[in-house]
């Protein structure tokens, strides 16, 4: 099996208000990574590992690193949150993600790394093969 895929993953976001910051009548940036934070974990959560299942296991996703690029300020109205590419590198899950405006126009663009993370070795962890396949297919 391949270890990248393609496959698109979107989820559409209603912006709460008060996450607009005033005066400036936009989203803080922190606040853009929380949402696209929580479409990372439906996507966990349809592949059949929410953070329930996973904390079960004593294991958690923990970010490794986060290169994001802000082109648009994002304002009032649903945002659509996409994941377009995902990668496993052996134990490194790679997530490519995209937020777009209510007009469709490329706010956000970011590429997160994450592992799984064992409570029990404190360490990361290769992820199962039932996971890296659910994790490129679903």
């Amino acid at each position: 099996m391949s270890d990248t895929s393609d496959k698109i993953y979107e989820q559409i976001i209603e912006i709460d208000l008060k996450d607009i910051v005033a005066p400036y009548n936009h989203m803080h940036h922190a606040v853009i990574l929380f949402y696209m934070e929580k479409c990372r974990d439906k996507l966990l959560e349809d592949m059949g590992f929410s953070s329930k299942k996973l904390l079960e296991n004593k294991i958690f996703p923990a970010i490794s690193s986060v290169e994001v690029d802000y082109m648009r300020e994002t304002k009032e109205g649903p945002l659509k949150i996409v994941i377009d590419k995902r990668r496993m590198k052996r134990k490194v899950i790679e997530i490519s993600q995209k937020v777009y405006t209510p007009a469709g126009k490329l706010a956000v663009s970011a590429v997160v790394s994450c592992v799984l993370f064992s409570m029990e070795t404190q360490r990361a962890i290769v992820p199962s093969e039932e996971f890296v396949e659910a994790f490129l297919t679903t």
